[in-house]
């Protein structure tokens, strides 16, 4: 009995091999209707840069909102950065805490709105600082976020800065943006047929 040698029969399987993925590429082109187009990446659909900041000396006040932000209908936004940051100016006749904090307040959550971040200054010597910052959120539509001070000091004076940058996109489509699902017959269990002709 006559073998075939085996760099044969590897090569025949490996050009059927590829004749099959290009088939499956070719069926999964833009050209056939249930396939759909590809998205691009979420930097690249209607991007809106949104920077915004802060910077007061102040002394003591009730909690103060100094930044927000609500995330608007059909869009989400990713915040890249928040900085706050609190630097004492004059010193305090007895010391309070100096608080700068971050609260997120999303439409659906376990919980409403809560603090993500707080900065906290707490000494009493001219130069002393507080810096904290924070990186990669997200927001969807409704979801808001905002930034605030108190200082719960008796005199003295504190610097308080803070900035954001956030990008802004058109939000997702799951109904463009991924293959539509077939729909399926509930009670047989089969693929119904298209009703558009």
């Amino acid at each position: 009995m006559k073998t075939k040698p085996l760099n044969c029969c590897f090569k025949k399987y490996v050009s059927l091999a590829l004749v099959i993925l290009g088939l499956v590429g070719l069926l999964s082109s833009p050209l056939y209707p249930w396939d759909t187009a590809i998205r691009p990446a979420w930097y690249d659909r209607d991007p809106v840069n949104i920077i915004d900041d802060y910077d007061v000396v102040g002394g003591p006040h009730a909690a103060n909102e100094r930044l927000t932000y609500t995330c608007p209908k059909g869009r989400t936004a990713f915040i890249e950065l928040i900085d706050i940051e609190m630097i004492r100016v004059t010193v305090a006749a007895p010391v309070g805490d100096v608080l700068t904090y971050v609260t997120l307040a999303p439409v659906k959550a376990r919980y409403p709105t809560g603090r993500i971040a707080t900065a906290r200054l707490i000494t009493n010597v001219i130069g002393d600082n507080v810096r904290k910052q924070i990186h990669q959120i997200s927001l969807f539509a409704g979801d808001a976020i905002s930034t605030w001070t108190v200082h719960m000091g008796t005199g003295g004076t504190v610097r308080l800065t803070g900035a954001w940058k956030i990008v802004e996109f058109d939000a997702r489509d799951p109904k463009t943006e991924f293959y539509r699902e077939t729909p399926t017959d509930v009670q047989e269990g089969r693929i119904r047929p298209d009703p558009v002709m």
